[in-house]
């Protein structure tokens, strides 16, 4: 009988990534989830990663924001918990930036930065809420919601003197470079590099 058992262990394929971007950033969605209960916040901000490194990868000319409703409509890949630990070692090879711990650099551009850090905080402000819901802790809320009172009137008064002033370009400006922190990092860090750098009144 454990020869059979060890056969049979031997036999099962061994975890991979799908080719198409979207469907391996989805399994890596899934696979951050497995044994976390309940969420801790950087976990939280890792699994929000792979689902914007989804939403980025489908085709088309949506904005974030459309692309983050479709890919919330999508069931998640189903991943075996013996499984996960595995997958998370392809999906660290294939998205690097999901686990990084910080410092991260944001744009030297000053408009630019009030736009990445704007959306950041914004963005992650839902994740902190559930965190808080969750087990009570209301600091990372509260801290997001003071990043986006300073960030977010910089980041509209920087679109109207470009004459970005309507609701598609906007939301297209700003999804742009929440797209854009997936090169640097999740949001966790990128929101604790726009706090160490808060601009001056």
């Amino acid at each position: 009988m454990l020869i059979l058992l060890v056969a049979l262990i031997q036999a099962a394929p061994a975890p991979a990534l799908a080719a198409d971007p979207v469907q391996a950033a989805m399994t890596c969605r899934s696979a951050t989830l497995a044994g976390w209960n309940p969420l801790p916040l950087e976990i939280a901000a890792r699994h929000l990663y792979f689902t914007m490194a989804a939403a980025r990868a489908l085709p088309g000319n949506d904005d974030y924001f459309q692309r983050m409703a479709a890919i919330a409509s999508r069931p998640y890949p189903r991943v075996r918990p013996e499984d996960a630990q595995r997958i998370g070692d392809l999906c660290d090879r294939l998205h690097p930036p999901a686990r990084r711990t910080g410092p991260v650099a944001l744009p030297a551009d000053a408009f630019d930065r009030d736009m990445m850090c704007a959306g950041a905080a914004a963005g992650f402000s839902g994740t902190a809420r559930a965190h808080a819901e969750r087990n009570g802790d209301t600091a990372p809320s509260t801290r997001l919601d003071a990043l986006v009172a300073r960030y977010q009137p910089r980041a509209i008064a920087g679109m109207i003197e470009r004459r970005m002033t309507t609701a598609d370009v906007q939301r297209r400006a700003i999804g742009d470079q929440l797209f854009a922190t997936l090169d640097l990092g999740n949001l966790a860090v990128v929101t604790d590099a726009c706090e160490a750098q808060l601009p001056g009144d």
